[in-house]
């Protein structure tokens, strides 16, 4: 039996077949990528294969598999999660995929684990800053305990798409250098043709009110846009210059 579905203004054919997670996670994560996309924002950092890179927060695993395939074989992969079922996923995706790079930690609320032998060329933070800065003193610790665990030269990649309150990211910043370390935000990512059509009608009305911060209409094609935001953290002593982003999406499975 086929069920259409349509997410995010996009159409998807889904497969009725046993209702598994992964296929669950399968629709979620083409969705996710449509907003920010693990590939793009892998290039603009510069994740190279044989890296060794820990995510915090890693949830199902939506960046945790690509950067698994792109440092490859000689690389590493630390994946955090404080939640073990999530990280039971990302073992059965490494599993079903033929991945073994990847090692899943299980960590605390202000200290993700990652091996004390463990030097990082990056950690990533996706969508996780607005679970760290209540309280705040959880995106301190974290930062403060990452020093240790960086390569020179190292940084944290903190990709950042929710919808954020007024003063927010201001206080990422702020947050950021109180702890020894610069924060340059990278340009805010437009991406994709987005929420188009009769059932966008919604949305589209909201962006060209400004309504939603997360959305932009543009003027010139008519189209909706979803803005993110990446941010670069760096010891203060280790800095280098801002990128500028542009693409579109990458669909990992």
């Amino acid at each position: 039996m086929n069920i259409s579905k349509t997410l995010s203004g996009l159409s998807i054919l889904l497969i009725a077949t046993s209702g598994s997670p992964a296929q669950d996670r399968s629709v979620f994560e083409l969705r996710e990528n449509l907003r920010d996309s693990p590939g793009i924002v892998m290039d603009a950092v510069g994740v190279q294969p044989g890296m060794v890179i820990g995510e915090i927060g890693s949830g199902w695993g939506r960046y945790a598999i690509p950067l698994a395939y792109r440092v490859g074989r000689t690389g590493t992969i630390y994946a955090n999660d404080i939640r073990p079922e999530r990280l039971e996923f990302i073992n059965y995706r490494c599993r079903r995929n033929n991945i073994r790079n990847v090692t899943t930690i299980l960590g605390k609320p202000d200290d993700p684990l990652f091996p004390e032998n463990a030097l990082m060329d990056m950690v990533f933070i996706v969508d996780t800053y607005y679970a760290l800065h209540r309280p705040q003193h959880l995106f301190a610790a974290i930062l403060t305990g990452l020093k240790s665990r960086l390569k020179p030269g190292g940084k944290v990649v903190l990709v950042h798409t929710i919808v954020v309150e007024d003063g927010e990211l201001d206080q990422l910043t702020r947050e950021a250098r109180e702890t020894g370390y610069s924060c340059e935000k990278m340009e805010d990512l437009h991406l994709g043709d987005y929420f188009l059509g009769e059932a966008s009608a919604g949305l589209l009305r909201s962006a060209k009110q400004k309504n939603n911060p997360n959305f932009r209409y543009d003027e010139e094609t008519g189209k909706v846009f979803c803005v993110w935001d990446v941010f670069v953290l760096k010891p203060l002593d280790k800095r280098g210059p801002t990128t500028r982003l542009h693409g579109r999406q990458v669909v990992y499975q």
